[in-house]
């Protein structure tokens, strides 16, 4: 092992680097398209926009817009492709966590909007890795102290670039990634296994108070009476 120079980070293997994320990967900015020439056509190219990215993935929905494409109208470098990381930059961060995704073939094929940044590892293997450094806490602590807007919080392209991350070989990368991905995955069924026992009690619980409250069950003998005081 050896010092990272990270405080977030500490000590890492000796065979690692550290480096800004821009050595790995390009961050691609969305394009400017003009909003009144969106179109409602599902058969067209839909456009991600930061309205489509929560901190649980991709949403299309009754929001989604679409974008005629032309012969020759110079967007392929917008074309996103499977493997992508889409972040939103204005209010990136929510409730629920940091708005950032990975694209599917289910997404495809989409554009990619102004105020949403790709990140693509030059690799191409590089990408899970990047994303679940992307969700830990340190990527916020690193666009905080920059982080500019008063209502709408938004984060730079420069400030995801110069996020530093370690740097392991590639197969560690993809080990790492799908290790991380598999336990998270664990984590979300325990979650949602656990709401649905809570709703269930919840509504036991409401229909219980319901059928005592309108007697329908006999209470009566079930709640220990309090001793009667001795009389002098």
């Amino acid at each position: 092992m050896k010092d990272s120079g990270i405080e977030w980070l500490g000590e890492i293997p000796v065979h690692w680097d550290v480096a800004p994320l821009k050595r790995i990967a390009v961050v691609l900015a969305g394009y400017a398209f003009s909003a009144a020439d969106f179109s409602a056509d599902s058969e067209d190219w839909r456009l991600l926009r930061g309205i489509n990215l929560s901190a649980n993935g991709i949403r299309w929905n009754d929001d989604t817009v679409y974008w005629s494409r032309e012969p020759d109208d110079g967007l392929e470098s917008w074309e996103l492709k499977v493997g992508d990381i889409v972040l939103g930059m204005d209010r990136p961060w929510i409730g629920d966590g940091l708005r950032v995704a990975e694209i599917t073939e289910n997404d495809l094929p989409c554009l990619l909007l102004q105020r949403v940044a790709a990140i693509r590892s030059y690799s191409g293997s590089a990408n899970g890795f990047i994303l679940q450094c992307m969700r830990h806490e340190a990527f916020f602590h690193h666009c905080a102290p920059e982080m500019t807007g008063v209502s709408v919080p938004h984060i730079s392209g420069g400030q995801i670039e110069a996020f530093e991350i370690p740097i392991p070989p590639e197969d560690e990368m993809l080990a790492i990634a799908e290790y991380v991905e598999t336990k998270s995955n664990g984590f979300e069924r325990l979650i949602a296994e656990a709401q649905s026992a809570i709703a269930l009690l919840q509504e036991r619980r409401a229909a219980l108070i319901s059928a005592a409250v309108t007697g329908k069950i006999d209470v009566r003998g079930l709640v220990p009476q309090a001793p009667e005081l001795e009389t002098a």
